[in-house]
């Protein structure tokens, strides 16, 4: 690693050219190129400002969920509303045997 930084220090402080480099470091010009070529680009990226917010968090809730559920949610201020539930109608069973004739008997003089 020592090697590689002392080539591309000599490269980039303009002391040696690449094929000189090359020679001195026991390394090939296309190496000697292309370890200038990554420093440069780092240098590069490096100088320019990024933004530090994360990018992407894990357990991130997507944009058009919130938005969906902040537009159906209900005020606090409102009360939860749960309809009544209205009795079921009363009905007598229908009356059988004897029953039957008694109904039958009153309905008839009524």
């Amino acid at each position: 690693m020592q090697k590689n930084q002392a080539t591309i220090l000599a490269v980039v402080a303009g002391a040696m050219s690449q094929a000189e480099a090359a020679h001195r470091f026991q390394g090939s010009r296309s190496r000697v190129s292309e370890l200038v070529a990554h420093y440069r680009a780092e240098v590069t990226a490096a100088s320019t400002p990024g933004s530090r917010a994360a990018q992407h968090h894990p357990n991130a809730i997507p944009a058009p969920t919130v938005q969906t559920s902040l537009s159906t949610r209900r005020p606090w201020w409102q009360p939860v509303m749960t309809p009544t539930p209205r009795p079921a109608p009363h009905t007598w069973p229908a009356p059988l045997g004897a029953e039957a004739a008694l109904c039958d008997a009153v309905q008839d003089t009524g």
